[in-house]
């Protein structure tokens, strides 16, 4: 393309997060795509004039393709909504429109099948696509020095560490930020997935003057309740330094986000384990609020933590 102005990024490897069991032949590729995107990101942000991302300080020490599945396809709303932004109305130049995931979609799961890290470089892919689309209405072409390292060695667990950053630097750049609107929505998917599991729907009391960390620290109770749970459809859930989570003291809507998504992951991938039938929330009980706040929030995510002990009362 014509009087593309070229652009020479240096791409970084994130740190090593700890070891993992699992691995498969497609990590490390999805990790140098992670890092492709990352570059990019980079270039947009220097010509879009947008701050940078703050640092993704969640440690992980075990994690499955199913969580880094989930949030690549948080990462690719993300991208979409950044390259419509900076489109301002214009064709994004992304080819085949008529796909669901060029429309803004992200890729479903595979149905039939586990999820696999191959499934989630597809939606990194695609993330990446929406971010270079971007670009070039910008007339922008990134030159890479040299491949970005590929780890051989990555593991899941570090490759969610680097999809983490990289959605921290999408909603740095992102004219909407994630709401708490958005955070109510996913900790509701992840209680009807508790629900699904036979956990109930619960009520549970409104406790006044309740901050973000506050449900921050909810959500992280929730996680650590999962260790108990997973044993209902026998299976390894996300696992994170609970101690380290609940000593925060600065957290944000997209960390309240990332942790419901997760929780959402593994609720889902055990209702499909154990063929749980679909049940209906109650009607009117979870009705999102015109105006959401962390009381709002915290109410919900307890709603989920009793769901989480019935469930990992069961399984004891």
């Amino acid at each position: 393309m014509n009087g593309l102005r070229p652009v020479l990024i240096a791409l970084l490897a994130f740190s090593a997060l700890g070891a993992e069991q699992a691995s498969d032949d497609a990590l490390p590729e999805l990790q140098q795509a992670v890092q492709y995107l990352q570059g990019d990101l980079k270039a947009l942000q220097y010509f879009t004039g947008t701050q940078g991302p703050q640092a993704a300080t969640v440690q992980i020490t075990y994690a499955g393709p199913r969580h880094l599945f989930w949030l690549a396809q948080a990462i690719f709303k993300k991208a979409n909504q950044l390259a419509e932004e900076v489109a301002a109305g214009q064709l994004l130049p992304l080819g085949d429109v008529q796909a669901d995931w060029r429309r803004g979609a992200p890729r479903p799961a595979p149905d039939g099948r586990g999820i696999e890290s191959a499934d989630v470089l597809e939606v990194v892919r695609d993330a990446h696509d929406r971010v270079r689309a971007a670009l070039l209405l910008q007339r922008v072409r990134v030159l890479v020095s040299e491949p970005p390292p590929r780890d051989e060695s990555a593991t899941p667990a570090k490759v969610l560490r680097q999809i983490i950053q990289t959605s921290r630097h999408l909603d740095s750049m992102l004219r909407r930020e994630l709401q708490y609107r958005d955070v109510y929505a996913r900790v509701l998917l992840a209680i009807r997935y508790a629900g699904d599991l036979g956990a109930g729907y619960p009520v549970q009391p409104m406790q006044e003057d309740k901050t973000t960390l506050d449900v921050y620290h909810r959500l992280v109770a929730c996680l650590d309740l999962m260790k108990v749970v997973e044993a209902v459809a026998a299976i390894r859930v996300l696992d994170l330094d609970v101690e380290r989570e609940l000593a925060r003291t600065d957290v944000a809507p997209a960390d309240m986000y990332d942790l419901a998504t997760i929780l959402v992951a593994d609720l889902e991938y055990m209702a499909q384990r154990t063929a749980a039938p679909r049940t209906e929330l109650p009607r009117g009980e979870y009705r999102t609020p015109r105006e959401v706040t962390p009381v709002h929030l915290h109410w919900l995510a307890g709603v989920l933590e009793e769901q989480l002990r019935t469930l990992g009362a069961e399984s004891g």
